[in-house]
């Protein structure tokens, strides 16, 4: 061969891959860290940013899980609400999830692609 990429740098495509994806974590991180706008006036009750791993499971809208339990992290929890961190796509618009004994129902409201995950963020509707 005439020095290829793969030679060049001794990395494999899954390697490059894998570095971008902790890259692109890492900015999403730091863009989580940075001071939050403050929405005190919009809100019912305050927004905490809390990173922490959360089991969800889609549901429909009478709360009937859809899907498998999947394992997503929280951006930010409130009183009336969360924001969460996927790996792909989230597969409905209600989730289920296990915080502490209790379980949630939050309807997702907003989605958005950072890199090669999805936020997605909406307000909680039932609690059992």
């Amino acid at each position: 061969m005439s020095g290829g990429t793969l030679q060049e740098t001794g990395k494999s495509t899954v390697q490059r891959t894998h570095e971008e994806s902790l890259g692109q974590l890492s900015d999403l991180l730091e863009k989580l860290a940075e001071p939050m706008q403050d929405f005190s006036g919009m809100r019912e009750s305050a927004r905490l940013p809390v990173c922490v791993k959360l089991k969800v499971t889609p549901c429909n809208s009478a709360y009937v899980p859809v899907g498998p339990e999947e394992v997503v992290f929280a951006q930010n929890l409130s009183q009336g609400g969360a924001a969460l961190i996927y790996a792909s796509e989230p597969v409905s618009d209600f989730l289920l999830i296990r915080i502490g004994r209790d379980t949630m129902v939050l309807r997702l409201l907003w989605k958005r692609r950072e890199g090669h995950f999805v936020e997605a963020g909406g307000e909680f509707v039932a609690r059992f």
